[in-house]
């Protein structure tokens, strides 16, 4: 699959989703586990949601969520694209689609990034 030949089918990048989150509290450690059922993506694809927390940090990423696995994917000013975390057991095949999926939506994710985040 080409980077840019992965696609947003139509009338689908400019909608978010809701966000409903069940969270519990480990009082020992006084450490949150949330559990986020529905985020706010700007794309999905091949079962990953590519997710921007509005009130996220730099470097301007992605959150590639499938299933209960994510990794979290770095995009330059250029397009390029890197891991900058893997977590909840996500495969490396995963990762890799998630890399091409991500450096496919790339202008759309910085584009969305800027209008949030201003950066």
């Amino acid at each position: 699959m080409g980077a840019r030949a992965a696609g947003v089918k139509a009338g689908e990048a400019g909608q978010l989703g809701s966000v409903r989150a069940s969270a519990r509290m480990d009082l020992t450690n006084l450490t949150a586990w949330v559990t986020v059922t529905d985020v706010p993506s700007i794309f999905r694809e091949l079962g990953f949601s590519g997710v921007l927390y509005f009130n996220d940090h730099g470097p301007v990423h992605v959150h590639m969520i499938k299933g209960d696995t994510e990794c979290v994917v770095e995009i330059a000013p250029d397009g390029s694209v890197s891991v900058l975390k893997v977590s909840r057991h996500m495969k490396d095949q995963e990762v890799a689609l998630a890399l091409a999926i991500a450096e496919a939506h790339a202008d759309l994710i910085l584009a969305t990034w800027r209008t949030y985040h201003g950066q």
